[in-house]
């Protein structure tokens, strides 16, 4: 749907409730200086200029998702078909209620968040249904670049490229080089035994679970960004708004293509794909069990 400005819908966080500000300028994007792979977006088209926007300090939650499907589904905005919800067209999937590993129910007419997964990052949401939910509320998705920005922030810490910090390898505040230490008091991924994990099996934990306090009785380490964000490395990849492409030049990624950049890592992840410089791909109308999003704005 479209999300002109006489369209928007009272927002769930009005006023930027909820978001931190991103400030606007240079920062500097890939895996520099190493620079390996895909990842190494070096000269040209380094250091790379956003806008200043604002972000969610937390990834959309079960319980606000559902609020969500359950406005747009009065609203005659989506349908839902079995297994799947759909836009009004039926042309595109936005969310899956029939896997087993999905926490929100459909029955009645009414979706519902799990009892006691209200506060967890939703997955299985595709793209198109990240996209709508953001819409429906006058937001967006993040550029794969602002995503980026709002992760590693600027500090010089580690060195600087045209005299623009490179920022962090992971998104808290570090005092251990490039080859960073963590371990599962940081982050939620594979192998951090948080008390949310089924029998050795990595289960998302709650949004701002990793926030420097005793949680469940597990010591946490803050996991904050430099700019305020929550989980930005683990517990779920996030949906950015951009086509997938080998960097050729980061200010002008593709405007079109097969896949859509994720984002961040998850419960499933091992520990190097938590890197803020790390990217992934995935299908638009492919929602998976360890894949969540968080809206941006301007």
């Amino acid at each position: 749907m479209g999300c002109d400005d006489e369209n928007k819908k009272p927002s769930p966080h009005s006023n930027h409730e909820g978001m931190v500000l991103i400030p606007g300028g240079y920062f500097v994007m890939g895996n520099y200086p190493d620079g390996y792979g895909e990842e190494g977006a070096v000269h040209p088209g380094n250091p790379v200029w956003v806008d200043s926007f604002y972000l969610d300090v937390f990834e959309v939650t079960n319980q606000q998702y559902a609020d969500f499907l359950n406005s747009a589904y009065a609203e005659g905005i989506i349908v839902a078909d079995g297994d799947f919800v759909y836009d009004s067209s039926g042309e595109f999937t936005y969310y899956g209620t029939g896997s087993t590993s999905r926490e929100i129910d459909f029955g009645g007419g009414l979706f519902e968040a799990d009892s006691g997964r209200e506060d967890f990052p939703v997955v299985h949401v595709t793209w198109y249904g990240a996209q709508a939910y953001a819409a429906y509320y006058g937001k967006r998705l993040a550029t794969e670049a602002e995503w980026e920005k709002a992760a590693r922030g600027t500090s010089t810490e580690f060195g600087e490229l045209e005299g623009i910090g490179v920022g962090y390898i992971y998104p808290w505040k570090s005092t251990i080089p490039y080859t960073d230490y963590i371990d599962g008091s940081y982050a939620n991924y594979s192998i951090s035994n948080d008390p949310y994990e089924y029998h050795s099996t990595p289960r998302s934990t709650p949004v701002g679970f990793f926030d420097g306090h005793i949680n469940e009785e597990f010591y946490t380490e803050n996991n904050v960004s430099s700019y305020g964000c929550y989980d930005m490395a683990g517990n779920a990849w996030e949906w950015t708004g951009d086509w997938y492409a080998e960097y050729s030049d980061p200010h002008n990624p593709p405007s079109s293509g097969i896949h859509k950049v994720i984002r961040g890592g998850s419960y499933t992840s091992e520990i190097k794909d938590l890197r803020c410089a790390k990217r992934q791909l995935n299908a638009p109308g492919n929602g998976v069990s360890n894949l969540g999003f968080r809206c941006a704005d301007d």
